[in-house]
């Protein structure tokens, strides 16, 4: 069946809910948009030029995962929980579970090869 343009512009975004025992709670991730996607694929493409292990890329790269928190971490309407002026304040949360949202937000988004295929999976 074709879907409509309706059908599109009223389809939800994909959303994942990852357990986060540390804080007693989950936390509910919504894809990106195609906008906030493709400026996190800059940001990417940004930290790719740097050279991997010194410290200017080491702090872009961590810039980049608080980022993509900020704009993965919704509400159950998808709504973003952060923005991007939270970044410094949410760099100052435990880091294990940081990570571990921050890598199940990068399989959602398809930023690793065969993230889609994985996902599809689930």
């Amino acid at each position: 069946m074709n879907l409509t343009r309706e059908q599109i512009l009223a389809a939800k975004r994909r959303q994942e809910v990852v357990a986060v025992p540390e804080w007693s709670g989950e936390v509910i991730l919504s894809a990106l948009s195609l906008r906030e996607r493709g400026e996190q694929l800059a940001e990417l493409f940004a930290l790719a030029k740097l050279e991997s292990g010194n410290a200017e890329y080491a702090e872009a790269n961590r810039q980049w995962q608080l980022r993509l928190l900020a704009r993965s971490i919704t509400d159950a309407e998808g709504q973003a929980l952060f923005s991007i002026e939270d970044v410094d304040t949410l760099a100052k949360a435990d880091p294990l579970p940081l990570g571990r949202i921050a890598d199940a937000a990068v399989a959602l988004n398809g930023f690793v090869p065969n993230a889609a295929e994985e996902h599809a999976k689930k």
